[in-house]
């Protein structure tokens, strides 16, 4: 112990990369300075739902709705996408403009594939975009509305590893929503037609509880948290790929390649 401590103090004492370091306390910023500013031209009385940026910095996409909305939606709303770093960049002109019935609550870009883009709507669809296809209507896939599937606005959607491989096809979905379902979607095959995984939150005598926020951890894939409607925070595992859930009961269909 005592020989230890005396090797440490000596290291310490022995390094000279932090001898000329001055704190500059004065250089210390108290504002933040703006360098872009986007915006749609001709959209009225819609808020800002949610913004992400890709995987290479290049492109931030945007989606807008009507937070006031209450009830089934009728509302169509765009997601607009822009790169932010284009010389011909014009501000209220985005490269590309996605119109969504039921408006987007929140999005996500794939962590490998810039031009790849999930949304979930206030209607409770998840619906993917490839928003560099240069198509009229770049819709990859969509979920349907179901009793099975999301009944109310999906609250965050996130990309999470699908194993441990590191692939850069290796992803899933993961989405929850106000009516207490946290799925986990495989859109591998540009199939949404089925969640591969669902899980519901309950909170003391069986009561359902709505997801408001989302998290998987970085360290380990297999554990997220979940934060609901009542201000509780939820602590949960997902089963790895290959473990068994049994079989889910009801008349639910599941897709073939689904995780049991």
């Amino acid at each position: 112990g005592a020989s230890l401590a005396c090797e440490l103090q000596l290291a310490w004492r022995s390094l000279p990369v932090f001898d000329a370091y001055v704190p500059l306390w004065d250089d210390v910023a108290e504002t933040c300075e703006m360098t872009h500013q986007v915006w749609k031209e001709g959209l009225v009385d819609l808020q800002v739902t949610s913004v992400a940026w890709n995987s290479t910095g290049a492109s931030l996409a945007c989606a807008f709705g009507k937070l006031d909305t209450l009830g089934w939606c009728e509302v169509t709303a765009p997601v607009c996408v822009w790169n932010i770093f284009r010389p011909q960049l014009v501000a209220g002109e985005p490269d590309t403009v996605l119109q969504v019935q039921g408006f987007v609550m929140c999005i996500a870009f794939h962590p490998t594939k810039p031009s790849i883009l999930a949304g979930g709507t206030y209607n409770g669809e998840l619906q993917i975009w490839n928003t560099g296809s240069g198509e009229l209507d770049p819709l990859v896939a969509s979920s349907s509305i179901d009793d099975y599937l999301h009944r109310e606005a999906i609250q965050v959607v996130e990309w999470i590893p699908a194993d441990l491989s590191g692939g850069a096809d290796a992803w899933l979905l993961a989405t929850v929503s106000g009516d207490g379902k946290v799925l986990l979607w495989d859109a591998r095959d540009n199939d949404l037609s089925q969640p591969s995984r669902g899980f519901m939150l309950q909170g003391s005598k069986k009561r359902i509880l709505g997801g408001r926020s989302l998290s998987f951890s970085p360290v380990d894939p297999w554990l997220f948290v979940v934060g609901t409607e009542t201000g509780n925070v939820i602590r949960a595992f997902r089963p790895p790929p290959g473990a068994s859930m049994g079989r889910p009961t009801g008349s639910y269909a599941w897709k073939d390649d689904a995780v049991l």
